[in-house]
């Protein structure tokens, strides 16, 4: 699929741009906007897909996911602008929803300028997946009434990898600026920048480590200018 926009589409309970459930598309320089349902721009389920310089923004979540929502797939995700897309009602994931056992591959892009009612403003993890996220910039996102205003993870027996990652000027209203972690897990910075990011009412404007036995190696990386402490963790086994 290549080549088109598709806009102010309605999907209650599915997605309101494109819905793929048991699938394998190849989705190429598509622009997705103005789209809203339970997931706003794309919904993947049990699917497998490379995408390449999509634009995705402007979506609409009434629960998880307002540009887009895996569970159980494969996504490559290369050159990806995610942007401008909310999620309310309680909502999780303004930009992202990663729920149950993904393989996530995202490359270059950007997520900016998302917003989530809850919590993950940029990007929401629950629960087992395998995400790398690398030369991508994570700015501006906002998580509303919850944490995690770039990335929220409680990722089970999952990794998350960021690799030259900015992220940048992100707000959350409770903890963790740019990133909170929670429960189980193990997430990965290399040669990345966490810097400007702020919390309104809790700790970690950069980091915030909840509970272990949450595992965390920081290497090569900068973290500075945030707000409530760079770095907050709650017994988290973290490796500088």
């Amino acid at each position: 699929i290549t080549g088109f926009t598709l806009i102010n589409g309605e999907g209650f309970s599915n997605a309101g741009g494109i819905y793929c459930l048991y699938s394998s598309p190849t989705l190429e320089n598509l622009v997705i906007k103005n789209n809203s349902g339970f997931a706003g721009g794309i919904r993947f389920d049990y699917s497998s897909s490379l995408t390449e310089k999509l634009i995705i923004k402007n979506n609409f979540s009434n629960n998880a996911g307002g540009g887009i929502y895996c569970r159980g797939s494969e996504i490559i995700f290369n050159d990806l602008i995610l942007k401008n897309n909310t999620a309310t009602n309680g909502g999780r994931g303004g930009g992202m929803y990663l729920f149950l056992n993904n393989n996530i591959y995202f490359y270059g892009g950007t997520i900016e300028n998302n917003t989530a009612d809850l919590h993950g403003g940029g990007i929401y993890i629950y629960g087992n997946n395998s995400a790398h996220f690398k030369n991508t910039v994570i700015k501006n996102n906002i998580s509303n009434n919850g944490s995690g205003g770039g990335i929220w993870i409680n990722n089970g027996s999952g990794n998350v990898i960021l690799e030259n990652i900015i992220l940048a000027n992100n707000i959350s209203e409770l903890s963790g600026g740019a990133i909170y972690c929670q429960g189980q897990g193990n997430m990965d910075i290399v040669n990345s920048t966490i810097s400007g990011n702020s919390t309104n009412n809790g700790n970690g404007g950069g980091v915030y480590y909840y509970s272990v036995p949450f595992n965390s190696n920081i290497i090569n990386s900068i973290i500075s200018n945030n707000t409530n402490y760079g770095i907050w963790s709650n017994n988290a086994d973290i490796v500088l």
